[in-house]
């Protein structure tokens, strides 16, 4: 069976239709249209892009008469960039492009690019100038509507097959990690007041770390990653980190189903006598099972999340990862990491091939930091 991915998009809302890219001289500008999320995402409506954004004028889409397009044609116009589709409650926005078209003052100086898209409810079905073009005019919107700005072939602008236009604009260039790890956010706030309940069932103040560096990891009895366990060990037991130094691990079921355990003693029993097993126990603080993604996701996680940017752009297969919705900064499996620093602020973050061995040099350059 065919794998599908589903990509990071920095863009507030590529999981909907009428997604409005508005560019400036061609330089990624705002989107319009998202979920909030974090300081880096946008306010729900639209979101400023990123300062290092760079030019579209390199790109030739296709357009709908199957003529290249160069995008260097609209040098010196403001462009407005959107994925459309007929048969869409948003397809009434339609009208309002093309108002905005006729503005007089705009004219001259401003465009509107339409790119048809099937990849949401299969609500663009139309395969060619003519099925696409009918479809506006004989159905919705209907009553004989032509749009008065260039429309282009039908592309893709998620996942694996996507154009690469929209590869670009949704690109984040430096705010997404390297696909290894990513550096948190500058104004990254600490984690000190949350209070997560550990595997007692107790709750435990965040803040009773002031003073240490910190890694926290989402963690599975079932996973391919769970041998981690044996160097996250490993790490917590170097001598000279010992006191300035803690691991806090969060059991997830929602990768793969990979940690069935529902309380202390399953989750426990699972480590020492299944995975890893041979009697192993870890040597750090262990939290009652979460969900860090999704409606039901911890505020922990909410708040790791929204400090650090993506490690990569692909989630992965959305068959084996049990959450909705999607976001853009969601975890992506078991054994993701958080480095937090002394004061309680996410420092960086891992993905789950990162082995602990290789957190090390970080941790230490954290421990020196104000000594």
């Amino acid at each position: 069976m065919q794998r599908r991915n589903i990509r990071f998009c920095n863009l507030s809302n590529m999981t909907t239709l009428a997604t409005v890219i508005c560019l400036s001289t061609a330089t990624l500008l705002s989107v319009v249209a998202g979920q909030a999320g974090g300081g880096h995402v946008g306010d729900g409506s639209s979101s400023r892009c990123y300062n290092d954004a760079t030019t579209i004028h390199q790109f030739t889409p296709t357009n709908i008469d199957g003529e290249k397009v160069a995008l260097s044609d609209y040098n010196g116009k403001v462009v407005l960039i959107v994925n459309v589709a007929p048969f869409c409650h948003f397809t009434k926005q339609y009208h309002g492009l093309s108002k905005l078209k006729e503005l007089k003052d705009l004219e001259e100086h401003f465009e509107i690019l339409a790119f048809p898209c099937n990849q949401f409810g299969y609500q663009e079905p139309g395969k060619d100038k003519y099925e696409i073009m009918n479809s506006l005019k004989y159905v919705r919107p209907g009553y004989g509507y032509t749009p008065n700005f260039p429309m282009f072939a039908k592309v893709e602008v998620n996942g694996d097959n996507e154009t690469d236009l929209y590869t670009h604009l949704k690109a984040v260039g430096g705010h997404v990690g390297n696909g290894n790890s990513s550096r948190c956010y500058n104004d990254a706030t600490t984690i000190h007041q949350f209070t997560p309940t550990d595997i007692d069932g107790e709750q435990v103040a965040l803040s009773d770390y002031n003073g240490k560096v910190v890694l926290i990891v989402n963690v599975a009895s079932f996973c391919g990653f769970t041998e981690q366990y044996h160097g996250l060990s490993k790490l917590k037991k170097l001598e000279d980190l010992e006191e300035h130094f803690e691991i806090l691990a969060f059991p997830c079921n929602q990768f793969g189903y990979q940690e069935p355990g529902k309380n202390k003693y399953e989750i426990m029993n699972s480590l020492k006598y299944a995975r890893p097993g041979y009697g192993y126990t870890p040597n750090f603080p262990m939290f009652a099972k979460v969900e860090v993604n999704g409606d039901s996701e911890t505020d922990l996680y909410t708040h790791l999340k929204a400090s650090c940017p993506p490690v990569k752009l692909e989630i992965g297969d959305p068959s084996d990862r049990f959450w909705s919705p999607f976001r853009n900064n969601d975890i992506t499996w078991n054994f993701n990491k958080f480095l937090i620093d002394k004061s309680g602020v996410p420092y960086k973050r891992y993905d789950s091939e990162v082995e602990p061995k290789d957190i090390e040099h970080d941790i230490r350059e954290l421990m020196e930091e104000d000594k």
